[in-house]
């Protein structure tokens, strides 16, 4: 069932989705791949992916067959525009993880694992990276689908919509055969799958052909398999091309008053699915787990029920639709209007009824309205599924007409006024209008006759003339404080004051501007008024209270309008000689008060410090000023006394009203004694030693010696007591008898090549090797003779080992070390001694231990052959490469060389190998940072193990080449770079 034959009767659907039909789950394509759908006309839509193209949004659908196919090997024959290759990087990544993120059901999007897809794989083919992600919903997904893209730079369709997009929709198709072609290729095994579509059937979102306002977006074309396919057009919306599952059901029959039976038919379309449930309502079901059953209401169903059919598919949520069942009792049938309705002769009114499905009238009319012209009762039966009710409304004769008129009855200057008449069918005014509205100008006396089948009425109204307002206020606007004081405005019928006051007067007690706005029936005005607080008065006095010998001072009074000194003054300052007490009374318009200052007499200062001048580190002395009123020290400090505990000069100034004075004293601070005792405290044999007392002014050794330094031979504790003025400290110091130094060396003296071995010496003291290393180990890699020595003030000892080297040597040799496959190559040891166990590994899985092997290598390619030689416990490895290849073609020649091995033994990137296609002879020099040339390659298939050529191994690093090269084909190579050793 198409989705556009679902949109009639009482039917519901939920989309799930379905990823493939049940016979395609079952079975792999047999060839390399079957195309199975082609999103043709793709969504893009605007509001949500702005500047999106249909050719960013197409998609095919198609399944791999018994073989895994690389990204790299798919290829696509578009119909329009060009192949642009698959992509697969971080982009694709995002995308697939945003996707993903949508899905409400089970399905999963995958990327192909390493680029490649595996068998029997469904995959879906986007043709560009830069795809709207909302333009087409993965929400239903319920099957886990590889997800591929092509290169993003593809904005024209690569498919062709129908000639009818645009166009409004028919039941017929478009005249034409367009036909388009999809070809798949799989270049790896040159297999390919085709189909191909006539655009002119491509469907839109209703079954039917053409459609406008995006209604063909979704257009989608469907192919079967294996053998030819079967081509199906299909439409399901802005969804991606994955088949969806569908539940639907219908129902047949209503339940009335909480009782009846409805049969419920249900299908599940486009899936399998393992089970069904019907489930909703208060009633029973037949059989609540078939698509076809019946369900019986119960005592709830009294409304609309709501039913709901849920199939369990491979999901772990069910897909599930709902059906709605009309329910309830016989109609309740009211009418409109539903009291007496007046009629004037000549006149209609239309009587409605509601309530019901279907009407009868007592006039025999069934619409749901009727209009009547006479007067009488007027009946309406209503009748739905559960039953019938009816309703009644009487027509009576309409009374006398009573003509109103509304308006605004006054007129401002320049301006007009509307009157309306109502209650009436025809009007004439006594300005001879006969509209029901009359615009009036001037003031005067307006009045309108009104008349229909029922009479006629006349009616007046007075327009008289009104002015702009113009507001003013009044009131006493300067106060006192603690008073208030009447603010009226005038000139408006309505105020609206800054406080919020919708009165005509306000009362205020605080200072500020209070506005007013008045309104009329002309518009608004506004005025304003500042209010005053005058302050009582409030003495306050300045000037210097203090009156030093010989001088005078002013004295300032303020806080009033007016002032009158006890002396007679009335002015706010006077100038004082004497001490004594002076009052003032100081006046404004609010009242008056009295206050007074005293002045007194003052001396000048005279400064000076107390406190103990010395002390000793560590201890704190206090200095005190006296002499003055305040006191600032140089430290700022404000007290009169302070604390310190550091030596210096300390400052203090004095001050009075007579003026300042300054004083000063120094603090020395003595420090504590801190003996200490230098010198060599060891005796060697028939020597002695000086001992070197400090810290003190005095010193009083343990031996009895009073001066700073001594001379003793004999062992044994020694002590020093220092002292000063504040104190004394003492320090010891142990005399023992010296011991000349020993030292023994220890350790493996035999190198096995390549290999190193410590010696460790054994000593009280400090080490120096012969090598000119200090400590006491020392890591030895060549053959020599080591000493250690050691020394202190009674002598020396120096030990030492020869360490040597193991005899070994490995090597080999090999003819030929390059040609055509098979290559049979003979392999000679030199190592020596002769006597030494050898291992060969000839790089193909062959092994020897025989001095000379020989080897045939029938497959071309590098071989590392390595020669492994045991002697003593020791063993060293040697290795070359055996370069076997086949005819010699006209492949152009070509030579690289890795940027980083790792020499560490484990038989993994142990070596460096020159990449050498068709070269025939080669020179590869190394160096260290500091350009010194550590090793060289100079033949084809040679390798470096990471030694230098001395046979150390070199420290992990980077490394500098350089590299010439001829090819067989006459090209000369020359490469430079860099090499990482690490191990």
């Amino acid at each position: 069932m198409h989705r556009s034959a679902l949109r009639s009767g009482l039917v519901a659907i939920l989309f799930g989705a379905h990823a493939l039909t049940a016979s395609l789950f079952a079975q792999i394509p047999t060839q390399c791949l079957e195309i199975e759908s082609i999103l043709v006309d793709a969504c893009n839509p605007f509001a949500t992916c702005d500047g999106s193209s249909e050719g960013q949004n197409e998609m095919v659908r198609f399944r791999t067959g018994p073989n895994p196919i690389a990204l790299s090997d798919l290829e696509a024959n578009w119909p329009n525009g060009t192949w642009r290759g698959i992509v697969q990087n971080t982009t694709t990544a995002s995308i697939t993880e945003q996707l993903n993120s949508t899905i409400v059901s089970c399905g999963f999007l995958l990327e192909p694992p390493g680029g490649v897809i595996p068998p029997g794989s469904s995959v879906l083919l986007v043709t560009s990276t830069e795809m709207c992600l909302v333009g087409n919903s993965f929400e239903a997904l319920t099957d886990t689908i590889y997800l591929i893209f092509q290169n993003a730079g593809n904005t024209a369709g690569h498919f062709a919509n129908s000639p009818a997009a645009g166009q409004p929709a028919s039941p017929t198709p478009p005249v034409g055969m367009g036909v388009r072609t999809l070809i798949l290729f799989d270049n790896a095994t040159n297999c390919s799958d085709t189909v191909s579509y006539v655009r002119e059937l491509l469907v839109n979102t209703e079954g039917t052909y053409g459609g406008q306002n995006g209604e063909t977006d979704g257009g989608t074309v469907e192919f079967s398999w294996p053998g030819v396919p079967d081509v199906s057009y299909v439409n399901y919306g802005c969804q991606a091309p994955f088949d969806p599952l569908f539940v639907q059901a219908e129902v047949d029959g209503v339940l009335c008053g909480g009782t009846g039976t409805v049969t419920l038919t249900g299908e599940v379309i486009g899936g399998t699915f393992t089970s069904v449930q019907w489930q909703g309502g208060t009633g029973t079901f037949g059989d609540p787990n078939a698509l076809n059953t019946t369900y019986t209401a119960g005592p709830g169903d009294l409304a609309t029920v709501i039913l709901t059919l849920c199939a369990q598919t491979d999901c772990v949520d069910p897909i599930c639709g709902t059906v709605s069942i009309p329910a309830g009792n016989g109609p309740t049938v009211t009418m409109v209007p539903s009291g007496p309705v007046s009629l004037c002769p000549g006149d209609e009114v239309v009587l409605t009824a509601t309530g019901a499905d279907s009407y009868l009238w007592s006039t025999g009319e069934t619409t749901g309205s009727i209009s009547v012209t006479s007067l009488g009762t007027f009946s309406v039966v209503g009748t739905n599924a559960c039953g019938s009710g009816s309703g009644s409304v009487e027509v009576i004769q309409a009374t006398g007409v009573t003509v109103t008129i509304s308006g605004v009855p006054q007129i401002c200057p320049g301006q007009s006024t509307v009157l309306t008449a109502s209650g009436a069918s025809q009007y004439i005014w006594s300005t001879g209008d006969f509209t029901a509205s009359i615009t009036v100008t001037t003031p005067g006396i307006y009045s309108v006759s009104g008349s229909n089948n029922c009479g006629s009425a006349t009616e007046s109204i007075s327009v008289t003339q009104a002015a702009d307002p113009v507001v003013g206020i009044s009131g006493d606007l300067a106060i006192c404080a603690g008073e208030s004081t009447v603010l009226s405005a005038a000139g408006a019928t309505s105020y609206l004051w800054s406080n919020q006051a919708t009165t005509s007067s306000i009362t205020v007690d605080e200072a500020g501007t209070y506005t007013v706005t008045g309104t009329s029936v002309c518009g608004t005005a506004q005025a304003s008024a500042e209010v005053v607080v005058d302050p009582l008065p409030t003495l306050s006095f300045s000037g210097i209270t203090q009156l030093c010998p010989g001088e005078s001072t002013e004295i300032t009074v303020s806080g009033a309008s007016q002032y009158v000194w006890d002396g007679g003054e009335s002015t706010a300052s006077i100038t004082v000689t004497t001490p004594g007490v002076y009052s003032v009374t100081g006046s404004n318009n609010c009242g008056s008060v009295t206050g007074s200052v005293t002045v007194t007499e003052a001396t000048s200062p005279l400064v000076s410090i107390s406190g103990d001048l010395s002390i000793c580190a560590g201890e704190s002395t206090v200095l005190t000023a006296t002499g003055a009123d305040s006191f600032v020290w140089n430290d700022q400090t404000t007290t009169a006394s302070i604390t310190v505990e550091a030596a210096g000069t300390y400052t203090v100034t004095g001050t009075s009203a007579c003026g300042t004075a300054e004083a000063s004293a120094e603090v020395v601070v003595d420090p504590l004694p801190s003996a200490s005792i230098s010198g060599d405290p060891q005796l060697c044999a028939g020597q002695s030693a000086t001992l070197v007392a400090s810290g003190g002014d005095s010193y009083v050794w343990s031996t009895g010696a009073t001066t700073a330094s001594i001379t003793v031979d004999t062992p044994g504790a020694v002590s020093v007591t220092a002292s000063n003025s504040c104190g004394s400290s003492t320090a010891s110091l142990e005399v023992v008898v010296g011991v000349p130094p020993t030292v023994t060396v220890s350790g493996n003296t035999f190198l096995c090549p390549g290999a190193t071995t410590v010696l460790t010496a054994t000593s009280a003291t400090s080490v120096t090797w012969n090598t000119g290393a200090s400590g006491s180990t020392l890591v030895v890699s060549a053959p020599g003779l080591y000493i250690a020595s050691v020394s202190n003030g009674c002598g020396t000892d120096s030990d030492g080992l020869a360490v040597t080297a193991s005899p070994l040597n490995t090597s080999f040799t090999a003819i030929p070390t390059s040609g055509l496959a098979p290559l049979n190559v003979q392999f000679n040891s030199t190592t020596t001694p002769v006597d030494a166990t050898l291992s060969w590994d000839l790089g193909d899985g062959e092994s020897s231990t025989a001095p000379s092997p020989t080897n045939v290598y029938t497959t071309p390619g590098q071989y590392v052959v390595e020669l492994t030689a045991t002697l003593d416990g020791c063993s060293s490895t040697v290795s070359q490469v055996i370069l076997v290849t086949s005819v010699v073609s006209s492949n152009p020649s070509s030579i690289t060389l890795p940027n980083v091995f790792t020499p560490n033994g484990d038989r993994h990137n142990d070596l460096l190998l020159m990449d050498a296609v068709n070269i025939t002879s080669v020179e590869v020099l190394i160096y260290n940072r500091w350009g010194q040339k550590v090793n060289e390659l100079k033949r084809v298939g040679e390798v470096w193990d990471g030694r230098s050529m001395s046979g150390e191994h070199v420290s992990d690093g980077t490394y500098f080449y350089t590299l010439v090269a001829m090819g067989a084909d006459g090209v000369e190579h020359t490469l430079t770079g860099h090499i990482t050793v690490l191990r």
